[in-house]
Parts: structure tokens; C-alpha cells; sequence
């Protein structure tokens, strides 16, 4: 069942389009992905219905629940935001009203604040006296992910990035966004961390230049498409042969930029990428620093 569907064009100005396309999200768990300036941050806050309007220009079709966000305000009710950027509490007011304050616009009870302050670690700043303008950057990603917790009318959840949130709290959030999945609600996160994207077991939608580039359906699907497709490997070491590389199954392209600690640059099959590194020690090098980027392969063409 489709909760989100969007065929819209966003342009901050004129001919500068922010995100065009299609996306659609039903019951269930939908991460977004994709490099920096993608549109994930874009498509996330149009589907909530907060994008600045007229600053931001929308044309088409964005629908929540079947209504139209910026123009049926009761659907607000059943949409619940965690922006990656907490401006929502540079205020100078008391946390805990704060989210008391959250709670009760959005219909919800006021009366959850404490519970949901103390999962999350955040009673010691219920204190009157701690504004939320001064908490650290952490603290506030805290709070937007507390916004989530408070909503338990919505039907859809959208957690713009966990950065910012430490390990614990992490875990904790991808808990509960999977059991809100498995109520039936529509989970939309945007992350940058492969180790998320298997946490959350869901479709991946792949954005790149403001358009959805491709939707992998299931985790399986993923693993299979990464596991076929090349990853660019940097390998930081020192002393050894280099040239050994170049007669490891599975890579189609390596260079090497001298120095001491010299620089190989392969592009491989991710399979490959253990084999690469067994082979330079194998000669006697040094491996300083082994890089490469999980998911880079999925943002190709």
C-alpha cells in the first residue's frame, strides 16, 4: 500500500532543480541514499510538507495518506520529522516544555515527554532552567529524534541522517523505526552508512543530481548488486612490490603513486579486495590504511 507518492519538481531557483522525478513509499522501511547534494534532504522535507514555499518552487504531484501536505493541513498529524539540522530548538525555552509544547500541536500526549526524555538519556536536561538553544549539536539531534518518538499517530516517520548521534542512541533509534515499520507505518530514513542499510532490512532508493537513479527492493538484492559491480580501493603502505597487484583475479585497473608510504589505487570486484591486500603483504609491504566506500557503487550510472 502507498503511503508517499510524489511526482514533483522542486527548483530553489530559476533553473537550479533541487529534485524531479517519482518516488513512492509504502508500508515498511525506505532508506535514501546517494552523494552529497543528491536531493535526499530535499525529497525528505518536501514529503513532509515543510519546504519553504514560495523561496522553494513546487510543481506537481506530492501526496501523504492520499492529501496533499501543503494544502491539507489535518495530514500533518500523521507525518513526524527528525531534521539532520536541529534549527527547530536554537530557541531560548525550556526543553522539556519544548516537547511538550511538540506533543500537544501535534495531538499527541504531553504526558510521554518524561518517558521518552529518559530513553533517550535526556533527563538531566529537564531542568527548567537548560534552554535547548544552549545544548551541544548531539543534544538536538536528540530531540528531533525524540519529535519521532513523541508521534505515535503518524503514519510516516522520516529521519533525515543519524549523524551526531552516538552509538547507543543509534541502536535505539533503528529499533524503533523497525518496529514502527512492522506496525505498518512508513519508515523513510536518509543515511550514509552501509551498516544501516542492512540494520534496516528495507528498500533503497539511490538518488543522484536531484533524480532517483535506481530502487533496489530488499537487502538480498542489494548485497547481489554490489557483490557484481567495481569499488574504488585505496591502500596506503610502504616497502614490497605493488606491481603483485596487478595479477589479483578480479581487479581492472591499478595505480601507484610513489613516495615512501606510496599510494595504490585499484578498482576492483569487492570480493577482490582481501586478496589485494594478502597479496602486497605477501611481498613484505607495510599496510598503512586500506579505504574504500561500501555502497560508491550503487551512485554509478
Amino acid at each position: 500500500m502507498r503511503l508517499v507518492e510524489v511526482d514533483a519538481r522542486v527548483e530553489y531557483a530559476p533553473g537550479r532543480t533541487a529534485f524531479e522525478g517519482r518516488f513512492e513509499a509504502g508500508e515498511g522501511v525506505t532508506v535514501l541514499i546517494g552523494p552529497n547534494g543528491a536531493g535526499k534532504t530535499t525529497l525528505v522535507h518536501l514529503v513532509a510538507g515543510v519546504l519553504p514555499l514560495p523561496i522553494a518552487r513546487v510543481e506537481g504531484k506530492v501526496s501523504v495518506l492520499g492529501a496533499n501536505p501543503y494544502r491539507d493541513h489535518w495530514v500533518k498529524k500523521y507525518i513526524a520529522l527528525a531534521r539532520q539540522n536541529p534549527d527547530t530548538f536554537n530557541v531560548f525555552y525550556p526543553v522539556r516544555k519544548l516537547l511538550r509544547l511538540y506533543a500537544v500541536l501535534k495531538g499527541e500526549d504531553p504526558d510521554a515527554v518524561d518517558e521518552v526524555m529518559e530513553k533517550l538519556g535526556l533527563s538531566s536536561f529537564a531542568d527548567p532552567h537548560v534552554k535547548a538553544v544552549n545544548l551541544s549539536f548531539g543534544t538536538k539531534r536528540k530531540l528531533e529524534v525524540a519529535k519521532l518518538m513523541l508521534s505515535r499517530s503518524a503514519r510516516v516517520l522520516l529521519l533525515d541522517e543519524l549523524i551526531g548521534l552516538d552509538p547507543p542512541t543509534v541502536r535505539l533509534v533503528l529499533e524503533f523505526l523497525r518496529a514502527r515499520a512492522e506496525e505498518g507505518a512508513c519508515v523513510v530514513v536518509v543515511t550514509h552508512e552501509p551498516r544501516h542499510l542492512q540494520l534496516l532490512s528495507g528498500r533503497v532508493v539511490v538518488l543522484r543530481g536531484g533524480r532517483v537513479l535506481r530502487v533496489v527492493e530488499s537487502w538480498r538484492e542489494l548485497r547481489e548488486y554490489l557483490d557484481r559491480n567495481l569499488y574504488e580501493v585505496t591502500i596506503v603502505a610502504e616497502g614490497g612490490d605493488p606491481t603483485a597487484l596487478e595479477r589479483v583475479e578480479g581487479v581492472e585497473r591499478v595505480a601507484v603513486e610513489a613516495g615512501p608510504r606510496y599510494v595504490v589505487k585499484a578498482r576492483c570486484r569487492v570480493a577482490a579486495i582481501n586478496s589485494l591486500v594478502e597479496a602486497l603483504m605477501k611481498t613484505g609491504a607495510v599496510i598503512h590504511r586500506v579505504e574504500y566506500d561500501e555502497i560508491s557503487p550503487l551512485f554509478e550510472p
